[in-house]
């Protein structure tokens, strides 16, 4: 296991060579940091036909609280119920996307149903892989707000807020599973 830095890096010592290996992150924070009622309004403009907020394919990934693949009045209904206190978070708080992935154009107006690759994978490891990148998603932050003061780990972290690609990229403490 490896944990990032504050920048985000990780990285795992001592692997044997020639092995094979996939990375896969989390992040299990259930904080309400950047999730408040500016979200559930974006998402119901969205699902009444105001499609000017939620623009990119990570956007879209971040509404999805129910992981049905879509866009819903469910969505919209967990993520409130979640900012009252009467849910403790979702299934995934954080999704992760491997950085180097394009998502194709979404084949509906509500469509969320991506298969994106949340692990990278390597075959006969024999060199560092230094291009190994994700994108973190924080469900339910649509708008942007995410404030790292509020989080409840004791870590700090990086921020980085690029609305025009994603709604949030925070380079808080994820953990790294390396296993053969």
């Amino acid at each position: 296991n490896a944990t990032t830095t504050f920048f985000g890096t990780y990285q795992f010592d001592n692997l044997p060579s020639g092995h094979d290996w996939r990375i896969t992150p989390s992040r299990t924070s259930t904080d309400l940091c950047g999730i408040d009622a500016e979200d559930i309004a974006i998402i119901g403009d969205y699902l009444l036909g105001d499609y000017s907020e939620i623009t990119s394919a990570y956007a879209r990934l971040a509404t999805d609280a129910d992981e049905s693949g879509t866009m819903n009045t469910l969505d919209l209904i967990e993520i409130q119920k979640f900012i009252l206190g009467f849910s403790t978070g979702f299934t995934t708080n954080w999704r992760f996307v491997d950085a180097d992935f394009t998502f194709p154009p979404p084949s509906s107006i509500s469509g969320v149903n991506y298969a994106y690759p949340s692990t990278i994978s390597h075959e006969n490891l024999t060199q560092n892989a230094l291009e190994d990148d994700f994108v973190a998603v924080k469900i339910g932050d649509i708008n942007c707000s995410y404030d790292n003061s509020c989080d409840e780990s004791d870590e700090s972290c990086g921020f980085d807020c690029r609305t025009d690609i994603i709604p949030s990229v925070a380079l808080c403490p994820a953990e790294f599973t390396g296993d053969q």
